[in-house]
């Protein structure tokens, strides 16, 4: 570990490597084919040998015990210290004792079965809609024959953005809410249980506005099963309404098309600000096009950040 951190290692970013770490393994006990065509991991043989060797529960408490850690590390001026404290708590993890820790261990157990049977519908499902791929295009293909790559791509969003929800967050959203929602996520995650939080922890808020605010998914599968599962979504108002003490409305969207939700709200905004004035007069055109540009690069500043922003002259 000190080899490691001396080679400039930062603490924080190692204890998010083990985390993926052991996500990926947990993702990989489930179904190894997802985890290849999701691309998590390059299953060499040490990654396959872990896989077997460790069972899901212990995956679970390595990652409470990563967290707790990291959570630590925030609020002091030697990490180190904490690292080593984790090194010893992973080196010396237990199996869970079943007979002697019954309400623990049998409410783990559960939870564990409980996952591995939504994966287990997953896997149904997918392999329904890829039957229903290899079906369809029979018919069309006679007119213009495509690439059997496009079948099997499994990464196109079945459930689209509800952009009707989301563009009233973004309407009010600024840098400082999305800031304080990435400070308490954290806390947000360790008040689900573990299954929930085995399906939102690929997730991270991308805007936030007073009253609501939107979450991206890493992957489309995850992003799928979060839209269906109400009782998360309660869950996850529910609880910010306790951190917070303001009630917030929790919207989904994926990582890959969050740009263009994003490029798509600046674009209709400042569209609809240009439509407010009816053909004004020549003399005053200039001035008012300027202000409602400058207004328009703000608000993307307020939302995005200026690192995320690029302004081109027309």
């Amino acid at each position: 570990m000190h080899q490691i951190l001396d080679e400039g290692k930062d603490g924080q970013r190692l204890i998010e490597d083990l985390i993926a770490v052991q996500r990926n393994l947990l993702l990989y006990q489930e179904d190894p084919q997802l985890v290849q065509e999701q691309s998590l991991n390059d299953l060499s043989e040490a990654f396959t040998e872990e896989a077997a060797m460790v069972t899901g529960v212990e995956l679970y408490q390595m990652i409470d015990t990563l967290n707790s850690i990291q959570q630590q590390m925030r609020f002091t001026t030697h990490p180190d210290v904490y690292l080593e404290v984790l090194t010893i708590k992973l080196s010396q993890r237990k199996t869970a004792k079943v007979s002697t820790e019954a309400p623990t261990g049998s409410v783990d157990n559960q939870e564990v079965e409980q996952l591995r049977s939504e994966v287990s519908q997953l896997k149904q499902a997918i392999q329904k809609l890829q039957q229903n791929v290899k079906n369809t295009p029979s018919n069309s293909q006679s007119a213009q024959p495509k690439p059997k790559k496009k079948a099997v791509g499994a990464k196109q969003v079945k459930t689209p953005a509800n952009l009707t929800k989301i563009y009233p967050i973004l309407e009010n959203a600024t840098k400082a809410s999305l800031n304080t929602m990435q400070e308490l996520w954290r806390d947000l995650m360790d008040m689900l249980s573990v299954t929930e939080r085995a399906l939102m922890h690929v997730s991270k808020p991308v805007a936030a506005s007073k009253e609501g605010v939107v979450v991206a998914f890493n992957y489309d599968f995850l992003f799928e099963k979060a839209v269906d599962n109400e009782v998360l979504r309660t869950e996850l108002q529910q609880n910010l309404a306790k951190l917070t003490g303001s009630d917030f409305k929790v919207v989904y969207v994926t990582v890959e098309e969050w740009p263009e939700v994003r490029s798509g709200f600046l674009n209709t905004h400042h569209f609809d600000k240009n439509q407010e004035k009816s053909e004004p007069e020549a003399s005053e055109q200039s001035t008012p096009k300027a202000d409602e540009d400058n207004q328009a690069v703000k608000k993307a500043v307020e939302l995005f950040g200026s690192e995320n922003v690029n302004i081109k002259n027309d």
